[in-house]
């Protein structure tokens, strides 16, 4: 369709014309066109209609889809193939609006991949406080996304949400909302979220240690190293070989050689998950120059 003029929005909108609306998205002679014909397509259902745009979302359309229903917006989402999906969320991170982080909190959950990745991208692109949280959920996710969303948790979070973190994990009474908190902590790293964990081993239970253990390997902070190295001795003495195992990995993961002695005796060790958990740790520390 080419218009001689302004497009009639209202007249586009009354026949549900998606194809006219679309176009008129990129009327340039009149500001207020582009705006009315984003919020007649938002009216109608915009998001399936996305399809049709061979290059970048309209910035009008943008804009008008932060005031978008969150679940209208999402549902739409799950309409259009993943590269539309990603473009659309580049375009509303654009805007700037702080309500598209609700959007991208949903987008954690996706059942895509790349959707997850970028999303979690993005949440530190916004630089919104509030995320936070939505990304200490999503920190159990695959370990491509969960990198990205380690990287932004860490530039998120400063002072106050270390200390949030801390209480939750040390007052809750949730296993669900404790075992969160560790995975935050653990990806934030410092030496006080660390040592808040360190303090949480001796009394959490078998599935918060696992998880204490994981997220104190994924720290990647020494510090651990001599705590982490007592209790796998004591795992070792009450024979706890899910502990023992776990234990062996972080120590891997902190890659401090310290610990090497007691890894290499653990190598001839009974249980075949205790040698394999050896040998790779033994790897992660000395690299692959450690004798086979």
């Amino acid at each position: 369709m080419m218009f001689t003029g302004p497009p009639d929005v209202e007249a586009l909108h009354a026949n549900r014309d998606i194809q006219g609306l679309l176009e008129a998205l990129r009327y340039g002679g009149d500001p207020a066109v582009p705006r009315s014909a984003a919020d007649a397509l938002l009216s109608i259902g915009v998001i399936p209609t996305l399809t049709f745009l061979l290059d970048d979302v309209p910035p009008a359309l943008a804009h008008a889809l932060t005031a978008a229903d969150t679940r209208l917006l999402l549902a739409g989402l799950e309409r259009v193939e993943v590269g539309m999906r990603l473009k659309l969320l580049r375009a509303l991170v654009r805007t700037g609006d702080e309500r598209v982080a609700a959007v991208l909190h949903a987008c954690l959950k996706d059942e895509s991949n790349a959707v997850r990745k970028h999303a979690a991208l993005h949440l530190r692109v916004l630089h919104n406080a509030d995320s936070a949280y939505a990304l200490a959920d999503a920190l159990n996710d695959d370990p491509q996304v969960c990198w990205h969303t380690v990287t932004s948790l860490r530039g998120l979070c400063h002072y106050q949400e270390c200390i949030q973190f801390q209480r939750i994990f040390q007052r809750s009474e949730a296993p669900r909302l404790r075992a969160t908190a560790a995975r935050a902590l653990g990806a934030i790293g410092d030496d006080a979220c660390v040592q808040v964990l360190l303090e949480g081993l001796e009394t959490a239970g078998e599935g918060l240690r696992r998880t204490i253990l994981i997220w104190i390997g994924r720290s990647g902070n020494r510090i651990a190293a001599g705590p982490v190295l007592h209790v796998l001795n004591q795992a070792i003495l009450y024979r706890d070989i899910e502990t023992m195992v776990e234990a062996i990995f972080a120590i891997g993961r902190l890659r401090d050689p310290r610990p090497l002695d007691s890894i290499i005796a653990l190598r001839t060790s009974e249980h075949l998950r205790v040698r394999m958990a050896a040998e790779g740790a033994l790897r992660a520390i000395c690299g692959w120059r450690f004798p086979g």
